[in-house]
């Protein structure tokens, strides 16, 4: 499911990246901001318990390492400086949100292949 969510914001944010130029122009508060490390240390743990059972577990294993770390990291940013990088990616144009969507639904495509069930031998 969270492979399918980023998949489907990397299709949102590559088909309308004015609509997320313009969400990020909002002020960034305290609590959005803990919310997102919360949500982030969550899919990382969510990763790496599931890896064991994925098609791609180291991959995965990694993409949960970096979700726990980026969210460890991300309430020592504060609000200030989460609002500078919002502010500058909403100015290099819509080219570059435009690659973070197709980012995300690359992403977003390997979680989906990732977590599908292994393959038996015949």
């Amino acid at each position: 499911a969270v492979g399918l969510l980023i998949t489907a914001a990397g299709v949102v944010v590559s088909l309308v990246p004015s609509a997320v130029v313009r969400f990020a122009q909002h002020a960034v508060t305290p609590f959005e901001l803990y919310a997102s490390a919360i949500t982030r240390v969550g899919i990382g743990v969510l990763f790496i318990v599931a890896a064991h059972t994925s098609r791609l577990p180291r991959l995965l294993r990694v993409f949960g390492m970096i979700a726990v770390m980026a969210g460890l990291v991300t309430p020592f940013l504060g609000v200030a400086r989460a609002q500078t990088i919002a502010d500058w990616v909403s100015h290099q144009g819509l080219g570059l949100v435009r690659s973070f969507g197709l980012l995300a639904l690359a992403i977003g495509a390997v979680i989906v292949y990732a977590c599908g069930p292994r393959r038996r031998a015949a």
